[in-house]
């Protein structure tokens, strides 16, 4: 017997999951189109040399990576900001100030968790050209009106990666070269889902005094820190737009390609989800793709994550309204007719598909079950060129074909939803 359980890491999206999902993606591309970002999608598969750019070779161990027939070494995308940073960048032809957004699924070899599989939707948005700390606070907005949009009170945590590199200096008496500043911020990285104790023992473990960490979480904790130029102005801007906000230098973003400002947000109600969106400036990445005339900063949002805070919300993907057409064995061609008729007027139509005879009480009976709304498409109806509405107890309503999904529209306008 074929086994039919599914590579650990991965799931499938049941219809429910992907009504949110398809929910998710609608809010997304609507709200990207009125911040002038233009919808476009990377590929799937790139060289591993293009992935491995500014993460080095030991970014294979978190990717799905492989040789190909043609003796080629690629992997699959582990987000949507390194295709679409070579896309821009392999295209002369864009001006600067260039707006590009996505919303795609990607590839990643983690340890799966709750909220995050091996393979998961994204959403994307990138500003290319500009290095204003304007186009960082851009991100950051529009990142708050799609949460808002979707009904997610989410808070912002801000943070300028240079601002703890500094601080993790200090703490060494400047003694921290880049390799142990590097190593403390993937160690802060991961406070936020493992014990402190833990980070500090690991950190320790690498050959670093774990007091250089602790002074760091201590002068985070206290506030006892001065923001850069880049932070203080991005956090001017978003003070004057009401986005809600906060400055935690603790806050590093795993990925290496960031080198400035960072940001993430987090469910105000349910902050246990984790980030619902990350992101941050990284123009080294532009630097390293041949563009160093231009800047980079952009933010990725996990829609996994984000479904997961409309559900503890208690949202529901909205139901489809749809009729139900009802006929006997014999009147198929007709009630096809007749679905085909009511798609064309905007009516999701719904032609239940009888095996053996079925005579009309019984199709009634079945549809009846399931659908408020009815469609009447029997031998009569068919010789008269007509339907029979019911749309409720002892209401119907006879019509021309031709007018049915005009009235049915109408009906349902007014608060008859099936």
């Amino acid at each position: 017997m074929t086994d039919l359980r599914l590579p650990r890491g991965l799931r499938d999206y049941s219809p429910e999951e992907y009504e949110l999902l398809l929910e998710v993606r609608r809010a997304f591309e609507e709200e990207a189109a009125l911040h002038g970002f233009r919808m476009m999608e990377p590929s799937s598969l790139e060289l591993l040399s293009t992935l491995e750019a500014k993460s080095g070779p030991g970014i294979r161990e978190e990717i799905y990576n492989f040789v190909d027939k043609g003796g080629r070494e690629v992997g699959l995308r582990f987000d949507l900001t390194v295709g679409l940073t070579r896309y821009y960048c392999s295209d002369r032809s864009l001006p600067k100030d260039t707006r590009l957004a996505a919303f795609a699924d990607v590839w990643r070899y983690d340890e799966p968790q709750r909220g995050r599989y091996r393979w998961f939707y994204q959403w994307d948005v990138e500003i290319f050209g500009p290095r204003s700390p304007l186009a960082d606070a851009e991100i950051v907005a529009f990142s708050h009106d799609l949460l808002r949009r979707l009904g997610v009170e989410a808070e912002f945590v801000l943070n300028d990666r240079k601002l703890t590199e500094s601080m993790i200096v200090e703490a060494s008496g400047g003694r921290a070269d880049a390799g142990a500043v590097e190593d403390a911020l993937r160690a802060l990285d991961k406070l936020d889902r493992r014990r402190r104790e833990e980070v500090l023992e690991e950190y320790a473990s690498k050959g670093h005094d774990p007091s250089v960490l602790e002074e760091v979480m201590r002068r985070a904790e206290s506030g006892d820190y001065e923001l850069t130029e880049r932070l203080s102005a991005v956090v001017s801007i978003l003070e004057g737009v009401g986005v809600p906000h906060r400055v935690d230098p603790r806050l590093a973003r795993g990925l290496d390609y960031y080198e400035s400002f960072v940001f993430e947000a987090r469910s105000r109600e349910h902050p246990e989800l984790g980030s619902l969106v990350g992101g941050g400036r990284y123009d080294v990445l532009t630097r390293i793709f041949g563009r160093p005339d231009s800047g980079a900063t952009g933010a990725g949002g996990g829609v996994d994550r984000t479904i997961d805070a409309l559900r503890a919300r208690g949202s529901r993907a909205a139901p489809r309204p749809a009729v139900a057409i009802v006929y006997p064995s014999g009147s198929e061609g007709y009630a096809l007719r007749v679905a085909e008729a009511l798609r064309s007027g905007g009516i999701p139509a719904h032609l239940p598909l009888h095996d053996g005879e079925v005579g009309m009480q019984a199709a009634f009976r079945e549809a009846s079950a399931k659908y408020e709304v009815l469609v009447i498409a029997g031998p009569r109806e068919a010789s008269n060129g007509t339907v029979r509405l019911k749309l409720g107890p002892g209401e119907e309503l006879v019509v021309p074909l031709r007018e049915a999904a005009a009235e049915l529209s109408s009906r349902l306008a007014r608060g008859r939803s099936p």
